[in-house]
């Protein structure tokens, strides 16, 4: 707004008021104020996006006896956007050169961070003892597989000198790397989801 303003102040000095180039002006003074504004929105949430979430949910062991919290977000990154240990992780074990960057990828950031009470939990579970804490969580694979092409894919064979047309399974590859840290541990997991338009195939652990 002060961008379109300053516009319009100067050229209100220059030719006047309610003329044409002051009109023009002001239309363009206006376009690239949502310009700066988009702009500056896409860059103050990148910066910020390390501590805001989009969900938090309270932990309880009981109506009244609060033992943590959980937040979680979920954002879309381009590859250049990606943190450098991630992108190390998912460039290994390449199958094919067209996973490998002939194919340009799109980056889905899930993001969950739990800070648990452990004073509170020692007086709850007072005697028990606890050692761990399992995280379950699932992920959807539906809106991936609605749009997946035909299944069946004719492709041709060499046998006994004679070529031949079979029908290859058409798979598409979900990369997941899981990275994790607790207590200054950082450590990661990486998983290849195999799936077509039916569902998931197979899951396969993929050296990390």
């Amino acid at each position: 707004m002060i961008f379109a303003t300053a516009v319009l102040f100067v050229s209100t000095q220059v030719y006047g008021s309610l003329t044409g180039p002051v009109f023009f002006a002001l239309v363009i003074s206006y376009i690239f104020k949502d310009r700066i504004k988009e702009r500056m929105r896409l860059y103050l949430s990148r910066k910020a996006s390390r501590w805001l979430f989009d969900i938090k949910t309270i932990l309880y062991a009981s109506p009244k006896d609060r033992i943590g919290v959980c937040n979680e977000s979920v954002d879309f990154l381009d590859a250049d956007m990606v943190p450098a240990p991630v992108a190390a992780v998912r460039n290994r074990a390449h199958i094919t050169e067209i996973e490998g960057g002939w194919v340009g990828e799109r980056a889905i950031r899930y993001r969950k961070h739990v800070k648990l009470y452990p004073v509170r939990i020692a007086d709850i579970y007072d005697g028990a003892s606890i050692h761990d804490v399992n995280d379950i969580m699932r992920f959807s694979v539906a809106e991936f597989v609605r749009n997946i092409g035909t299944v069946d894919t004719p492709i041709s064979s060499l046998v006994d000198g004679q070529v031949s047309l079979i029908q290859g399974d058409r798979v598409h590859h979900l990369n997941v790397i899981v990275r994790y840290a607790t207590d200054g541990e950082d450590g990661f997991k990486r998983y290849r989801i195999v799936l077509n338009r039916n569902g998931i195939k197979r899951i396969e652990t993929v050296p990390s």
